[in-house]
């Protein structure tokens, strides 16, 4: 599931927000003003989150919209309305994911060795074949891009990790392929 940054949104006046949206409607613009519109969907969260927004914020063409002329709303080129009949929050079960391939040669596919854990990270630290430290962070939520901690590229082959969290030690390999 794919994390988002979400943040709050403070518009001045009424243009269009362009935002990707955190669940989307997969019937596109809703027409029916009579009846209830079933919306849903999951968002996986990262912890840092303080907003949430509910919305749609796709960039409509003027004629699409001139089909849905409403005389009586001046605004009804650029603004809508939902009412919402419920919204849950549900925390599901932890589970830990430690890829143990990456390839960061920049085709923006796998280009990074991130694990999702349970609990929070308190270090991480990479080490090459033969035992030297290569990659050293104890920044939360922090990949590692295949660089030494000084940004060298590091060479194909095996490295391994220990990620320290809060309730444990995860130790492992993990092979490098540009």
């Amino acid at each position: 599931m794919e994390h988002y940054l979400v943040q709050i949104i403070t518009l001045n006046d009424y243009s269009p927000i362009y935002n990707t949206p955190q669940v989307v409607n997969k019937n596109n613009f809703i027409l029916d003003s009579l009846n209830w519109t079933k919306i849903e969907g999951t968002f996986t969260a990262n912890g840092s989150e303080e907003y949430l927004t509910i919305g749609y914020f796709e960039n409509q063409t003027v004629d699409t919209l001139n089909n849905y002329d409403d005389e009586f709303n001046p605004y009804y080129k650029i603004a809508s309305y939902y009412y919402v009949d419920g919204i849950s929050l549900i925390e599901l079960p932890c589970s830990i994911l430690i890829p143990n391939v990456f390839t960061p040669n920049a085709d923006n596919v796998n280009d990074v060795f991130r694990f999702n854990l349970c609990s929070k990270i308190l270090k991480t630290t990479i080490f090459n074949r033969w035992g030297n430290l290569v990659f050293e962070t104890d920044k939360q939520n922090r990949s590692w891009d295949g660089r030494t901690t000084s940004g060298i590229n590091c060479e194909d082959g095996i490295y391994f990790y220990c990620i320290e969290t809060e309730a444990e030690k995860h130790k492992g390999h993990i092979q490098l392929i540009r």
